[in-house]
């Protein structure tokens, strides 16, 4: 194995077998997560939007 060669990560196996179990909590957390993340994007379409059709009408 070479530090700083090219061949760095060759002796390292990935676990294939690797099983993710949730947690009590974790969706919710997920859900929490993504709909804090979403939320600023659907305002945006609303306001983009609206201000499409305040341009149009006025």
């Amino acid at each position: 194995m070479q530090i700083f060669g090219k061949h760095r990560f060759d002796d390292v196996e990935p676990d294939m077998e690797a099983d993710v179990k949730l947690e009590r909590g974790d969706l919710m957390a997920m859900a929490f997560a993504m709909a804090t993340y979403l939320f600023p994007i659907v305002v945006g379409f609303y306001a983009f939007f609206a201000l499409l059709t305040w341009i149009m009408f006025y």
